[in-house]
């Protein structure tokens, strides 16, 4: 009787959560939009509600549905964390603003209010990119120089990144190219005419000439820039520039040398803080509406340490166990979610 009263009392919970914002309506759009790749009864499978399910799910989808929805909203939301990843839980538990993100909004705009060159660097799984394209919707419309993201691939050369750069700058129609050089000479002109701040993500993809060309740009039009990537592209950078010695006025003077020293004497390098502990914990707790144990905590901690995105893969996984269990989250669910990890993704 006390475990049903305590089951009972963890569902009022979740209702309350759920009715007081809009998890129901974003639920159901992610439904329906499922629902369009598969039928009724399939989608009731996958969240777990049998093939007896597919009337909940219809009714549901199309408004109808006359009895209490917070299993469904949670079982959507499970699913959705799982086919999703981090992306998606965040679409539902918001973006969050944590020093990593706020340390990149403050190197942006001191970039961007100075024109000047800015490069950011943290391993992988540090929520980089979210936080670039938050400052783009942040910015937008906002007076000051336009944001323009352009995302750089592992086949991203010269040519091609110029050839990404004019169609960001809306210069060359999408899915065209044209002649490099003349490109860099029309975007180098509606740089001047207009002002624009451009943010390079995965920018430890390029290379020597690549970064040169931004440079390029910086110098000739006055251009804000911010490069962001991997530890990989400082690596890059060393490799392209070092000291020499030379003879001026018959003294010898150590100086920078190498096709990348004039993108190293005008860029500005940040090493980006990871996820603090208390973040850690505070996200979690948050995304999953639950109080972790200290046993928990510090399991968690371990696995997680200052990494956002394999924290977002936990709590999809945690997420499945939430919808079972009560307000507490322990050790044995934190490991058990951890083996649910392992293969698809890992701390590298």
């Amino acid at each position: 009787m006390a475990e049903t009263a305590q089951n009972i009392e963890s569902l009022d919970e979740k209702r309350i959560e759920i009715t007081n914002g809009r998890r129901i309506e974003d639920a159901r759009d992610w439904l329906e939009d499922f629902c369009k790749k598969t039928e009724f009864t399939a989608a009731a499978r996958r969240l777990g509600l049998g093939d007896a399910g597919r009337s909940t799910v219809s009714k549901f989808v199309h408004d109808k549905l006359d009895a209490d929805p917070t299993r469904i909203v949670l079982a959507v939301e499970s699913l959705r964390a799982q086919i999703e990843g981090p992306e998606g839980i965040t679409k539902y538990i918001g973006f969050r603003e944590t020093r990593c993100a706020q340390m990149i909004w403050r190197q942006a705009d001191a970039a961007r209010d100075g024109h000047y060159m800015a490069l950011l660097v943290a391993p992988p799984g540090f929520g980089k990119t979210e936080a670039i394209r938050a400052y783009e919707k942040r910015k937008k419309d906002d007076g000051k120089a336009e944001v323009a993201y352009i995302y750089c691939r592992v086949t991203t050369n010269l040519p091609m990144l110029v050839n990404e750069v004019a169609e960001t700058l809306n210069l060359l129609t999408p899915g065209k190219t044209g002649d490099a050089g003349r490109l860099h000479r029309e975007v180098a002109r509606t740089l001047r005419s207009r002002a624009r701040f451009l943010i390079f993500d995965e920018g430890d993809l390029l290379n020597d000439r690549c970064l040169t060309f931004i440079r390029n740009l910086h110098d000739e039009c006055g251009v804000g820039c911010l490069i962001v990537g991997r530890p990989e592209l400082v690596k890059t950078v060393a490799k392209g520039s070092h000291s020499a010695n030379v003879t001026v006025d018959g003294k010898e003077r150590a100086v920078l040398d190498g096709p990348l020293a004039p993108f190293v004497n005008r860029v500005v390098s940040v090493a980006l803080p990871g996820l603090g502990e208390d973040e850690v914990v505070e996200i979690a707790e948050d995304a999953l509406k639950a109080t972790l144990t200290e046993e928990a905590v510090t399991k968690l901690l371990f696995y997680v340490g200052p990494n956002f995105k394999i924290l977002s893969y936990m709590i999809g996984r945690l997420r499945d166990i939430r919808i079972k269990a009560g307000r507490t989250i322990d050790d044995r669910m934190i490991d058990a979610a951890w083996r649910r990890m392992q293969g698809p993704i890992s701390r590298k």
